[in-house]
Order: C-alpha cells, then structure tokens, then sequence
C-alpha cells in the first residue's frame, strides 16, 4: 500500500472517530434511534443507504468502497415525522485477512455497531452457498462477540438477481447458523420489499429499549 494512500487512510480514520463522537452526542439529544448497516462488502449495505437516504455514494468499486461512516436520518412513513424516524449509519464491510491499519477502521466500526438501536447484517444472496455460508459463519462469530445483546435483522439481499431455488438454500443456512434471528428477503437495488423492511425496523424499534 503507498504511503499516500496510507496517509489517507489514517485521515479518515481520524475522521470516523470524530463523527462517530458527533453522532452519539446528537443522539443523545435528539432522541434518535440508530440503525447500522452491517455485513460483508458488496453485499449491498450502500445500495440501500443510498435509496432509503436520498444519497449517491459510491458503490461496487471492491472492499473499502466505505471506509468511513455515514450518517443520516431516515422515515419510516412518508410524512417524516420525527416521531418514525431514526438515524441509518453505512459503515466498513467485513472482510477476511486485514491489514493492521484497517484493522483499526473495522473495530471503529464494530464500536459504532455497539451504540445502535438495531443492527441489518447483509448477505449476498447472489452468493454460491459455500460462500455464503463462510461468510454468515463469520459474521455471526464477529456479532457474538463485539455487539452481543443488540438486536439483528438479516437482510437476504440481491434477491433479483438470484434464482427461488437457490434463495431458498440461502436462507434456510443463514436461519440454521443464526438460529431465532429474524431473516428478511430484499432487493436493495429495486426495491424489492424494502417498504416491508421499513415497517419491520418501525416494529422492532417500537418494541427495543432505547439503549444508553
């Protein structure tokens, strides 16, 4: 990695933590619930920022694509109000075998996901099964150890573009390694349910403690 890029890095880093200082104080006064978007790269984490946020980042360019943390608020309703809003956050993707220095990124991230209301783990569900059973094993090992005790909702994703048959091996796996987590089916890219993923991050949200 060149030393440019490297010192790059390292501004962003210091950048997430700065944000992500900023986000917890506005919370905090605010009273806004956050939702984190989580899960391996390219899984589809931006694709749904960007749709359910009015935003253009970047998407589709390999790991890394986010590097720091967004933040924005988000309605549930088509009015706005406050009352069904929250704050979504797109943060770093998962990936195996990291540098030290994105290291560093990814426990910035992992920090961010233990001060949300609601976690969405994305999985590719364009995925062949081997992979996506690698993938969902490590994630739930990385989710038990860093965030235990917030909530989940699994986001089978890129359901457009994937077979019924295959959809369907992809997500009795993820239910086999996840267990009572719930797992919803979407196309982040489309639309496809995102107005039902809407009303079950409402429900959950309804239901959760807010956490301090």
């Amino acid at each position: 990695m060149s030393r440019k890029r490297i010192s790059k890095i390292e501004r962003e880093l210091r950048d997430i933590r700065s944000k992500s200082s900023r986000l917890r104080e506005h919370r905090g006064k605010a009273g806004f619930r956050i939702v984190a978007l989580t899960g391996y790269t390219q899984s589809g984490k931006t694709t749904l920022f960007n749709r359910l946020a009015s935003e253009s980042k970047e998407i589709g360019l390999g790991p890394f694509t986010t590097l720091s943390t967004f933040a924005r608020k988000v309605s549930t309703q088509a009015s706005g109000d406050s009352a069904d809003s929250f704050i979504m956050i797109d943060s770093i993707g998962f990936i195996e075998d990291l540098s030290p220095l994105l290291l560093s990124a990814f426990h910035t991230t992992l920090n961010e996901l233990a001060d949300s209301d609601l976690i969405l783990l994305f999985v590719d569900g364009s995925d062949d099964i081997e992979t996506v059973m690698r993938k969902v094993y490590v994630s739930r090992e990385v989710m038990q150890k860093e965030v235990s005790g917030v909530p989940v909702l699994i986001c089978i994703n890129k359901v457009d573009i994937a077979t019924r048959e295959h959809l369907d091996k992809v997500l009795g796996e993820t239910r086999n390694i996840f267990g009572a987590e719930e797992v919803l089916e979407i196309s982040a890219k489309t639309g496809v349910n995102v107005p039902y993923l809407l009303r079950k991050i409402s429900e959950r949200l309804t239901l959760a403690a807010p956490r301090t």
